[in-house]
């Protein structure tokens, strides 16, 4: 990945970059060996994670000074739950990501056509509600 994938990336964020674009890396999995390369890279924010490899808190902890972070709540979050346990997750985070740019709450992967609309107007109403909106 370092030898062959990571200098493919960064010929893409040069590119982006020379339209002056940010670049937002999607990626799935745990990638935490090969992120420093990639922030070296020049990517400006990543998208995507999940619970069961580190819940968001962490990533924005470990990179949060680097670079943006979005995404934050697991689709297990978002489709197994009530809208009342999905808020009470989304209220639990967000102070654990206070002091720290480049956040942007959403779910961690995609919105299914299985998930329940009101479990996505909780998370965003917890956002704004916590924004002061």
């Amino acid at each position: 990945i370092r030898k062959h994938v990571i200098p493919q990336y960064k010929r893409i964020v040069d590119l982006v970059h020379s339209y002056d674009k940010p670049f937002l890396l999607h990626s799935c999995g745990k990638i935490h060996d090969v992120m420093d390369n990639l922030i070296d890279a020049g990517i400006d924010a990543k998208h995507s994670n999940e619970d069961a490899i580190d819940t968001f808190d962490v990533w924005v902890d470990r990179y949060g000074d680097r670079i943006g972070n979005f995404g934050g709540i697991e689709m297990n979050i978002m489709t197994l739950n009530t809208p009342d346990e999905v808020k009470a997750y989304v209220c639990n985070l967000l102070p654990k990501t206070e002091g720290h740019g480049g956040i942007a709450i959403g779910t961690g992967n995609q919105i299914s056509y299985y998930t329940e609309p009101s479990n996505w107007i909780a998370m965003t109403e917890s956002v704004r509600e916590w924004r002061g909106e």
